[in-house]
């Protein structure tokens, strides 16, 4: 458990220094944690419309629509946000980093961290907003709504077979096992296409169920099909093209019952191939 920790922590430590110099901003650090609608615009929006203000002020109706704003990337290459939902043909959605909102010049503009701290306070710091965009009215291109590649993310993957050593006695074996685990994991982008983006995902840490046969350690006696095991720790890395994950895994997994805590690969590594589906 305490190696199992050590290396929780040290991957965790530096998947934080990477994301925060990938990403540049902290904020969207926190925001992808777990969360697959934080999106990057290269580009400067037009045609945004206040949904919310910073005191939580309802803007959500047809006449103040009809103000519309510009988020200017004031220099910058991108600009990060998270949408919030989407109905009614509108988006809804937050800018993350620091900006200021200039209700006589319609603009929204990014501004720099002064001390860690957003210079524009209140009133006029359009993070704390809600905005929309109508998608009847505007169609966000993919230089407007390109996914953060590099994140913290939970996939289940699908082992068809295991790869048990040869262990006390009993030769090596691969066996038709069938493992469910959900993979915590950092993810890298590859490459640089838009449209077919490829990623790679290092897992330290997962866990699972399995459909497992049930035999004494150091004994003859015949497998009995139709137990579960429970697979307590899996790693490994996984590769994701056309949102198809395939990957390399090990784990180390037991029987949970106490009458079965003999069995013959309690807490013993097992190796397989793992197959998965994206859906964002």
């Amino acid at each position: 458990m305490k190696h199992l920790l050590l290396i929780l922590t040290i991957s965790f430590s530096i998947s934080t220094v990477y994301g925060q110099s990938k990403l540049k901003t902290a904020p969207t650090w926190k925001a992808v944690i777990f969360n697959n609608n934080v999106y990057r615009t290269y580009n400067n929006i037009t045609e945004i419309f206040i949904i919310e203000d910073n005191l939580g002020n309802d803007y959500y109706s047809k006449a103040q629509q009809a103000e519309k704003y510009t988020l200017d990337l004031n220099g910058r290459d991108f600009i990060d946000y998270k949408i919030i939902r989407e109905a009614d043909g509108i988006i809804f959605f937050k800018i993350i980093p620091c900006a200021k909102i200039d209700k006589i010049t319609k603009t929204i503009r990014i501004e720099e961290e002064l001390n860690d701290k957003c210079p524009s306070l209140g009133a006029d710091n359009a993070a704390d907003y809600i905005f929309g965009i109508s998608t009847r009215s505007t169609n966000l291109s993919a230089f407007e709504k390109t996914p953060i590649s590099s994140r913290l993310v939970l996939t289940p993957i699908l082992h068809p077979l295991k790869f048990r050593p040869a262990y006390s006695g009993k030769e090596a074996t691969l066996t038709g096992e069938m493992t469910l685990s959900f993979n915590l994991g950092y993810r890298i982008k590859l490459n640089k296409s838009i449209v077919r983006p490829t990623y790679l995902t290092a897992v330290p840490y997962g866990i699972g169920i399995s459909n497992s046969q049930y035999f004494k350690k150091d004994t003859s006696d015949r497998p009995v099909p139709g137990n579960i095991s429970l697979t307590y720790w899996n790693f490994g890395a996984f590769l994701t093209f056309d949102r198809y994950n395939i990957g390399f895994f090990g784990g180390i997994d037991a029987m949970v019952t106490k009458s079965q805590k003999d069995w013959h690969y309690q807490d013993q590594t097992w190796f397989s191939f793992g197959l998965g589906y994206s859906l964002k």
